[in-house]
Order: C-alpha cells, then sequence, then structure tokens
C-alpha cells in the first residue's frame, strides 16, 4: 500500500490541494522542505510532460520515496497556446497583475478569448516505469475578477459555473480545475491497482 508521496515543489498552493485531494486514503503527502530535499532543476522541456518528468527526475536521485511532480499552465488559443510551459517564468519577478494586463492586452484585437488550463503529473518510483496523467480544463480570458486561488485564476473564466477561477472557492474550483482532474485520474488508477483503498 502507498503510505507516503513527495511532492516536487514548494509551492504551497499546489502541495495544500494535492493534500486534501489525498486527505481520504491515509497517504502522507509531503513537500520538498517537510522531506529535507532541495531541487531547482532547468525546467527546459518544450511541453508539460517533459517539464514534470524533469522536476521528478531530480529528486529521485535523493530519495526511494514515491515522488510527484506536476507542470501546469495557461494556455491561450489565439496567442498561439501562450504562455504554456512558460506560465511560471514569463515576466519572472513581476506581479501577477501586470502579466494579467499583459495578455489582456494581446487579446485585445482577437475575437478568440479562448483559452486552457493543463496540468501533466508525473509519478516516479511506483513502477518501473515513470507515470502519466493530464488533465484540462476550458474557459476564456476576462479581465480580473475574484482573489481566491492563485497565479491566472482571476483572468480566467469558467462559462459554466459563470466564474473566474478567482471567484471560486477552493473545493468548487478544485472539482473542475486541471489540476483537480490530473490528481482524480492518478487516484483513480491508484485505487484500481489497488495502491489506496477508499
Amino acid at each position: 500500500m502507498l503510505k507516503k508521496i513527495i511532492v516536487a515543489s514548494n509551492n504551497q498552493h499546489k502541495i495544500e490541494e494535492i493534500k486534501k485531494i489525498f486527505s481520504p486514503y491515509n497517504v502522507e503527502v509531503l513537500s520538498l522542505n517537510e522531506a529535507n530535499l532541495k531541487s531547482n532543476p532547468e525546467e527546459n522541456g518544450l511541453t508539460f510532460q517533459d517539464n514534470a518528468f524533469i522536476k521528478a527526475k531530480a529528486i529521485k536521485e535523493q530519495t526511494n520515496d514515491v515522488i510527484l511532480s506536476d507542470d501546469s499552465g495557461l494556455c491561450v488559443h489565439a496567442l498561439n497556446n501562450f504562455p504554456a510551459t512558460y506560465s511560471s517564468r514569463f515576466m519572472e519577478g513581476r506581479p501577477y497583475s501586470e502579466k494579467w494586463q499583459y495578455i489582456n492586452d494581446k487579446l485585445k484585437e482577437k475575437d478568440d478569448k479562448s483559452a486552457h488550463f493543463s496540468c501533466v503529473i508525473c509519478v516516479l518510483n511506483l513502477e518501473d516505469k515513470p507515470l502519466f496523467f493530464e488533465g484540462k480544463v476550458y474557459g476564456e480570458i476576462v479581465l480580473p475578477k475574484g482573489n481566491s486561488g492563485f497565479g491566472y485564476d482571476p483572468i480566467f473564466y469558467v462559462k459554466e459555473k459563470n466564474k473566474t477561477f478567482g471567484e471560486m472557492l477552493e473545493k468548487e474550483k478544485n472539482d473542475i480545475s486541471h489540476r483537480g482532474k490530473a490528481l482524480n485520474l492518478l487516484i483513480d488508477y491508484l485505487l484500481k491497482n489497488e495502491y489506496i483503498k477508499k
């Protein structure tokens, strides 16, 4: 049975989301900090899957515990899916409010405001090959609304909910988010293969 997972991240928002999703299954979820591990690999992959694997592999050299990493980002369709894998590094060091402004300025002359968030999870040290799970959620880019969430959440509007991610309660977002979907695919896999039990 799976008892412990180390998440190759110190992003507190991500860690909390993952801990909540695993909380019913008696699995201890640790950040790099909590596991006393350090890692800062260069995320130079071309895809979310590449970068998720790079992050997990960097920790694999330091532990035999099961490792979970994710790479995720916003893909704006009219901007050739920009910023995609550069979502966190684009305009690095600048506040997200400036990133929101930049994207909205670029879309001013465009009719198509559609976008999606994508998240790829990589799991190492569970089986003899890396496991990958991808989740996506579709929406459109709007002017910022709401103070919840993080990153690009306030400019990502989900039509079915009539709200941005920034206006949603945490559980409401987790139920439909790209990371929530990818994590639920992982949970389904773990249950099916009896790594965890309900």
